[in-house]
């Protein structure tokens, strides 16, 4: 008789295996006097983390290559398509972060986009710094998809939040898949 696999071992597998996007505001606010890029270091800085706890297959858009000579009037819409599609194509697990330090007009059309698809609100975790209103549009969309949100005050909250969302979402995918064997 062949041992049972340990539900844990399950969960640890498909965290190795889970792709994660995570998106943001790679553009810092000028009015902050933090340089351009600090949003975009703490992004990256939780794509290290994720992938130091586990989640090997952690991602920015920024990560994929983008198509050689873009001209410069079609660059937004190349950015567009190309979130777009990952969303779309290749993440398993989404993480919208939204910082004070940011206009987040990008994450909230990524945000958008991802509702109206509505094949992925599941599997969406929607962080946003504490002191930051996100507007009611986005707040009725996390009221009425049941996505998951949680306001951080710090980038050490931010991390501790964005891996206990991964996880718990992994955990509900694998617990309604052993649900429905």
């Amino acid at each position: 008789m062949k041992p049972s696999v340990q539900f844990r071992d399950i969960i640890e597998t498909k965290k190795s295996n889970a792709k994660v996007l995570i998106l943001g505001s790679y553009k810092t606010l000028e009015s902050c006097g933090l340089g351009k890029d600090f949003c975009k270091e703490k992004l990256r800085r939780l794509k290290d983390f994720l992938r130091a706890k586990g989640f090997d297959i952690t991602r920015l858009v920024e990560h994929w290559i983008d198509e050689d000579e873009i001209p410069s009037e079609s660059l937004n819409e190349h950015f567009r398509r190309k979130s777009f599609y990952y969303i779309d194509n290749w993440a398993e697990v989404l993480i919208f972060v939204f910082f004070k330090e940011a206009n987040n007009i990008s994450v909230t059309r990524e945000w958008s986009h991802m509702i109206e698809s509505a094949t992925k609100t599941k599997c969406s975790i929607i962080l946003r710094h504490k002191d930051l209103d996100v507007g009611s549009l986005v707040r009725g969309d996390i009221g009425a998809e049941r996505v998951r949100e949680q306001p951080f005050k710090n980038e050490e909250e931010l991390r501790e939040f964005a891996y206990s969302g991964c996880f718990n979402i992994l955990y509900s995918l694998v617990s309604s898949k052993r649900a429905e064997e």
